[in-house]
């Protein structure tokens, strides 16, 4: 076919364009495609053009090579539209392209497999892409305006992509789930694109965002064989390494967070020193006792003594603990060896990989 000019035309019935070539120009500007609508394994040629054209049934352009520039501004689904395994080999537009959803199980856009020759000339702006689907498509380096708009996870609010939280039956469909297991790591794989699209253009803010989203499916991935997997996973995923940099810092997006788990730590540390143990560094004898909560403990004393009496005690611990958090030579109570050194010990390595957080969060955040 040479060009094809179709242009404010309503296509009453279905539409079935496939294995097929438009040598030049296919121009539907404002045409309406009232049925179905197939443009697969389609291959056009100097441009597509599909400005305002209303699809009522979605569009399918699986497969399709767009060898000119692929114009979808002002374009209106109302079911999805569907380009995976698409080759654009120009710049396309994606700009006010409203997508709507009858079937809210289904994906707004499908981009998966899709490649993008010319990635810096892909244009999203004033699009709503919070169902759409971009899984094995490299999009770290398409041009998302600040006015597309992403969706978020239900509990912390950063940004999500839809492949994380889509049906089981739509992540089959597109290939993100394998024998009914979701691919985390595939899915990680995109929030890495998203986060590194941002960083280029140098929005961080966004970037951190889709940073967390990117933990995220490594936190849930986890294990996939091997002796006791549903022990393992489960472990990974609670109390394993990545799960700990959530719980601490949010993955690095969260400074207050390092901030506050110290506070627990001294004083954890300040109640667990009088159970195992304190003394006097600049005791004279070396059989100096120890004080914990019952050696200071007088039966024969009045209770008001004696609750004076612990919580002085309490105090001289929570001054140790705060030496020990902050690596003071000459304190003057030391825990008593070996458990009291046991509890010293973890409290300095936790409140120091809390500050090294605290510092990491900082910098993710207020980079320049």
């Amino acid at each position: 076919m040479g060009d094809a000019s179709l242009c404010d035309v309503t296509f009453k019935g279905g539409v079935e364009f496939q294995n097929a070539k438009f040598a030049k120009k296919a121009l539907f500007l404002g045409a309406t495609f009232a049925g179905s609508t197939y443009f697969s394994d389609m291959t056009f040629g100097e441009a597509a053009d599909f400005t305002s054209a209303n699809f009522m049934h979605g569009a399918v352009f699986t497969g399709s090579t767009l060898i000119g520039p692929a114009i979808y501004s002002h374009a209106a689904f109302v079911d999805t539209g569907n380009w995976s395994e698409a080759e654009f080999r120009d710049r396309a537009d994606f700009r006010d392209t409203s997508f709507t959803l009858g079937d809210k199980e289904s994906p707004s856009a499908v981009f998966s497999l899709a490649r993008f020759y010319k990635p810096g000339e892909i244009v999203f702006e004033d699009v709503d892409l919070d169902r759409a689907v971009f899984f094995n498509c490299d999009v770290s380096q398409v041009w998302f305006k600040p006015s597309v708009n992403w969706g978020r996870r239900p509990r912390h609010g950063q940004l999500a992509v839809f492949e994380e939280t889509a049906s089981n039956k739509v992540a089959e469909d597109y290939f993100f789930q394998v024998e009914g297991k979701r691919n985390y790591r595939a899915i990680a794989q995109t929030y890495r694109q998203h986060k590194k699209n941002y960083d280029s253009r140098l929005d961080y803010w966004t970037a951190n965002e889709f940073h967390f989203g990117e933990m995220e499916m490594r936190r849930l991935a986890g294990p996939t064989d091997g002796p006791l997997l549903q022990l393992r996973r489960w472990w990974h995923r609670n109390l394993g390494f990545v799960a700990w940099y959530k719980y601490a810092s949010d993955y690095g997006n969260s400074y207050r967070k390092p901030l506050l788990w110290p506070f627990g730590t001294l004083l954890a540390a300040t109640l667990l020193f009088p159970i195992t143990g304190l003394e006097l560094k600049q005791a004279i004898s070396a059989n100096a006792a120890s004080v914990t909560y019952s050696s200071v403990w007088n039966r024969q004393d009045s209770w008001t003594n004696n609750f004076w009496t612990e919580a002085k005690l309490i105090g001289k611990s929570g001054i140790t603990a705060i030496d020990t958090a902050t690596f003071q030579r000459t304190p003057e109570y030391t825990p008593v060896y070996p458990r009291g050194r046991v509890v010293a010990v973890f409290e300095t390595l936790l409140t120091a990989s809390l500050f090294a957080l605290f510092l990491l969060a900082i910098r993710r955040q207020f980079r320049r």
